[in-house]
């Protein structure tokens, strides 16, 4: 059945069909592109609520708990933190019931959220306890993420011994690696370390950011973090 005669939009219809037919080689974020997820809002949820029914019925809970991190997902990039933070805990016990290390995904989202609503020592503690689980093992990004948001968390606590800890396992582990939280949590750092008037700590963290967001292109993200280095510059 093709968009047309369905009446459906044919990107929805081919996502759709594949998720029905061909669910084995269905991947994590079950090939929905950040691009339909969150610039084509009208259909990511939907897609998303596909896929997440089709797994349920099917009994693969590994992709329901992928479902519902993307679902938290798009919740937090529409300002709505509430029905985010659910479903990243929904998602993270999902996980967590299979043993699967992938819970530090929607562990991580959910600390975002925290973040965003200016909980920082719960956030913190979101953080601290999924990188004592990720102790030992290689993941990365995973710990990646887990520094980079440790890092507003420690400044609102005027822990600078932490924060240097962070930044210098941030830099160790940051190689090639690209993630847009990354500059996100490293901003909101540098922002708090600024206003306690850490402002060689903030600079080195906005300059973390910028060197982020160039690397993704992102012209307008750039701008923002230049001008308020130049705020901050040493007179």
């Amino acid at each position: 059945m093709d968009g047309k005669e369905s009446g459906e939009d044919p990107l929805f219809v081919v996502v759709v069909v594949e998720v029905e037919v061909l669910p084995e080689k269905w991947p994590a974020r079950f090939g929905v592109k950040d691009e339909v997820r969150f610039h084509v809002p009208e259909y990511g949820p939907r897609l998303l609520e596909e896929a997440r029914g089709h797994f349920e019925r099917n009994g693969n809970r590994f992709h329901v708990a992928s479902c519902l991190n993307d679902l938290g997902e798009i919740a937090r990039k529409r300002v709505d933190f509430g029905k985010a933070e659910q479903l990243y805990r929904q998602s993270g016990r999902l996980y967590e019931s299979l043993g699967c290390a992938d819970a530090s995904t929607p562990r991580f989202n959910l600390g975002l959220v925290l973040l965003h609503e200016g909980r920082y020592s719960k956030a913190r503690l979101v953080f601290d306890t999924e990188l004592r689980k990720l102790a030992g093992e290689e993941r990365a990004i995973d710990r990646l993420w887990l520094h980079a948001g440790l890092l507003p968390c420690v400044a609102s606590a005027l822990d600078w011994a932490a924060w240097d800890h962070h930044m210098r396992l941030i830099h160790e582990l940051i190689e090639d690696l690209v993630d847009e939280d990354i500059p996100w949590c490293a901003e909101l750092g540098a922002r708090i370390a600024t206003v306690a008037g850490e402002k060689d700590r903030g600079r080195r963290a906005y300059e973390l950011a910028l060197a982020q967001w160039s690397r993704m292109d992102r012209a307008e993200d750039q701008a923002r973090v230049e001008r308020a280095l130049t705020r901050i510059a040493p007179e």
